[in-house]
């Protein structure tokens, strides 16, 4: 019998976001009834893919993550009779967001719970992975850490020790990051454009946690056009080798398209190509290290975001029928981009250095043990 991969999804999630600007939550709300749309088209919703009703979180799982006053703020926001910003002008709330937030959060809970109950290895959800959310504050588009608490989640119900996230959004993940700054069992690795005046200005190389935690975070800038040659091969030295270096047993995947070329809001130059493998390395990994892997939507605003994110899905799964297959690959093909060959080396020492500090960081604790 064919395997199929779980997608969490509700059609409210075509009818949501958390911008201040309308178009971009109508560009959001496009791109997931366009992703649903392709997944029919393609027949991998026939064949491959198993949708999961998400369930509603209960608001103290948002308190694992965030303070008190935090959340009770977005209480009162969410009771409000209009919409207001709860940040500096990006993030707003809704009366009623606050059952979003949850329905996103339980959607992920359901995910890892249904992977670990069937034994598989890999789940997607299209919208999620508010990465910039920090303890006391909401931050670009995002209200809440959904990723954090999932973290938080898996540690309270499976009582697992390790975790990683593994961030290719065009942003970098500083919510996130900030959250699990002096955590020595979370690792957080980030891949994300870099420039001066480039949101958040956060995820410098020599970012690498503090305390015990020095070590596990790993942070790789991509200059401005950076395309598919010089990110994949950063992505695949790096991240197979960190996470058997680490060995958690579930990764969080933010897998945000807007690094593609057309995205309004980013500054590379990925393709579908970056996309698909990306994915690929993740599943492969992760079934190699009997983890589980949550890949959530991440950021995209662009004509192409759903294909991005079909892409990613196409990479997720194991087995895909070849006429399914042929036809996936029909509706995602595009020329990969390259790079200059000094990106490229650039990359490739960074990369060597972070895993170096990496393995000092894991050498040190089992010294100590």
């Amino acid at each position: 019998m064919q395997e199929r991969l779980p997608v969490s999804w509700s059609e409210r999630f075509t009818q949501f976001f958390f911008s201040s600007s309308d178009e971009l939550n109508r560009a959001w709300m496009e791109r997931m009834r366009a992703y649903y749309q392709l997944l029919s088209e393609t027949g991998l919703l026939e064949c491959c893919v198993e949708l999961v009703e998400p369930r509603e979180a209960p608001l103290e799982h948002i308190k694992w993550v965030h303070d008190d006053e935090y959340v009770e703020m977005l209480v009162e926001a969410d009771r409000l009779p209009a919409p207001i910003t709860i940040d500096y002008g990006d993030t707003r709330a809704y009366p009623g967001f606050l059952r979003d937030i949850l329905l996103l959060i339980g959607g992920e809970e359901k995910l890892l719970d249904h992977l670990v109950e069937k034994g598989a290895v890999a789940g997607y959800q299209p919208f999620g992975g508010l990465h910039h959310a920090a303890r006391r504050r909401a931050a670009g588009f995002c209200p809440v850490n959904d990723i954090a608490v999932l973290v938080e989640y898996a540690r309270r119900r499976y009582g697992w020790k390790r975790y990683a996230v593994v961030d290719i959004d065009v942003h970098h993940g500083d919510g996130t990051q900030s959250i699990y700054w002096e955590d020595p069992n979370v690792l957080t690795i980030s891949f994300h454009g870099y420039a001066t005046g480039f949101y958040p200005g956060t995820g410098r190389f020599d970012e690498l946690g503090g305390g015990e935690a020095k070590g596990t975070k790993l942070n790789v800038p991509l200059p401005p056009g950076t395309g598919d040659r010089a990110f994949l091969e950063a992505f695949q030295r790096l991240v197979p080798e960190a996470l058997q270096l680490f060995r958690p047993q579930l990764i969080v995947a933010q897998l945000g398209v807007d690094g593609h070329r057309d995205d309004p809001l980013g500054i590379l130059l990925l393709t579908t190509t970056s996309y698909y493998n990306a994915a690929r390395i993740l599943r492969e990994t992760a079934e190699k290290l009997g983890a589980k892997l949550v890949g959530l939507g991440g950021g995209g605003y662009g004509a192409r975001a759903a294909r991005a994110m079909l892409a990613e899905t196409l990479g997720l799964l194991k087995h895909v029928p070849e006429d399914v297959a042929r036809k996936t690959h029909r509706y995602i093909e595009e020329e990969p981009t390259s790079d200059p060959p000094q990106r490229v080396e650039q990359l490739r020492s960074l990369v060597e250095m972070l895993l170096e500090k990496l393995e000092e960081a894991v050498s040190g604790e089992s010294g100590e043990e």
